[in-house]
């Protein structure tokens, strides 16, 4: 995947819609949204972002591929290698593990940063809303990349979202139509969908999943020691993650849906 060919229908939205002058445009990092804990007897549900610069994916990608290609592999899916499934289900555990801790290797070794929300699943269905769980999730993830994006001096950050996901695509087309005109949006200038054969949604896959894996095991065995890759992966890359309890959302969720609301209003 080369992230440059998005840049210029990205260029030309933050000129068009928010007035900046392309010349000024020299800092544009691209987002990948993913989820981990879809599956019904999931107890958590997380939603997580992975956030770089346009070169440091560049720069990523070939590397993510060259692992891939070492092991025969077209793509990295966390769940199949957790459990030795789809591309993975001739694969020794050996050869899993050892794939997986290059592949991490490569992401702790570049520049990202990381935003992930969490929420126990009893927790949120207790509430009686009409906001779905993962609309929740996504919309609290997006005005957390906005406005990192915003304390970070970022000219444009342009969203990615796999594409067939559990995430809704209502809310998703609600975002992407909104970001262009909306100046609460800044610096998000498009929301987009790609496959997961696009490898930073491949790393995004494996963040949501690590950070699930490390929540889940907080509450289930809190005594229990941090995962070697998540800690490889976070070590030097900040990771914003926040677990919902009581208290946080019913402050935030009928901020979230006013935020969802304002998004929708015309204008």
């Amino acid at each position: 995947m080369k992230d440059g060919i998005y840049l210029a229908g990205f260029v030309i939205g933050l000129t068009e819609c928010h007035g900046v002058k392309a010349e000024e445009i020299v800092n544009i990092w691209n987002a990948y949204i993913d989820e981990s804990g879809t599956h019904r007897e999931s107890s958590n549900i997380v939603v997580a972002a992975t956030l770089a610069s346009g070169k440091t994916w560049q720069e990523l990608v070939p590397e993510w591929e060259a692992v891939l290609d070492h092991y025969g592999l077209s793509h990295f899916h966390a769940v199949d290698f957790n459990g030795g499934t789809g591309e993975c289900a001739n694969m020794a555990r050996e050869e899993r593990v050892d794939c997986v801790k290059r592949l991490v290797q490569v992401a702790g070794d570049a520049s990202l940063e990381y935003i992930a929300y969490a929420i126990k699943r009893d927790l949120y269905e207790s509430r009686d809303s009409d906001l779905g769980v993962y609309d929740y999730l996504l919309a609290s993830t997006i005005s957390d990349i906005a406005i990192w994006g915003a304390e970070h001096g970022i000219d444009g950050m342009y969203v990615f979202i796999e594409s067939g996901c559990s995430l809704s695509t209502n809310l998703c087309d609600l975002f992407r139509n909104a970001a262009p005109k909306r100046k609460y949006l800044e610096p998000i200038g498009n929301i987009g969908y790609l496959d997961k054969k696009h490898v930073p949604l491949q790393v995004a896959d494996m963040i949501a999943y690590e950070t699930f894996k490390y929540l889940d095991n907080q509450i289930r065995t809190p005594m229990k020691p941090m995962r070697k890759s998540f800690k490889k992966i976070i070590d030097g890359n900040p990771l914003s993650a926040y677990r919902i309890d009581d208290a946080l959302l019913d402050y935030e969720l009928p901020i979230v849906q006013r935020f969802i609301d304002k998004i929708g209003e015309r204008k």
